[in-house]
């Protein structure tokens, strides 16, 4: 279970990262990945952003139990502002969710998503202060 409020907010921030058109389906979907915490990524290719839901309560289980799924962006963002109860019930598979027990969204394979690109810097060169 996830607090509706606090995951409708961080998908409707991360869906605005996504493209409004694509050709390449895998980046009109959001990467949701659960390992005690939530963590939502979403890129357009050029731009990235991944917003963090800390958890109030986890169970063993729930921590045991870590996924990674895609989905859709934008049926994710329209069902969240649907009216609901406080918290959304989330059962997966492998490559889908049920949310709330009312509406199933399929999702494409995780390790279909663009990599993180490496954020390590190296000098390569030098300029001294007064040349600027």
């Amino acid at each position: 279970m996830v607090d509706r409020g606090g995951l409708r907010e961080a998908v409707s921030l991360a869906s605005k990262a996504l493209p409004k058109r694509s050709v390449i389906p895998v980046i009109k979907h959001l990467k949701i990945t659960a390992n005690g915490d939530i963590s939502i990524t979403a890129t357009d290719l050029e731009n990235r952003v991944e917003i963090r839901l800390p958890r109030r309560a986890r169970s063993a289980e729930e921590a045991a139990n870590a996924f990674t799924l895609l989905l859709p962006g934008d049926l994710l963002s329209k069902h969240l502002k649907g009216k609901g109860a406080e918290s959304v019930h989330v059962v997966r598979n492998e490559l889908s969710a049920m949310f709330d027990g009312a509406l199933q969204m399929n999702g494409l394979d995780p390790q279909d998503y663009p990599a993180e690109p490496d954020y390590s810097w190296k000098a390569v060169a030098s300029v001294p202060a007064k040349a600027l």
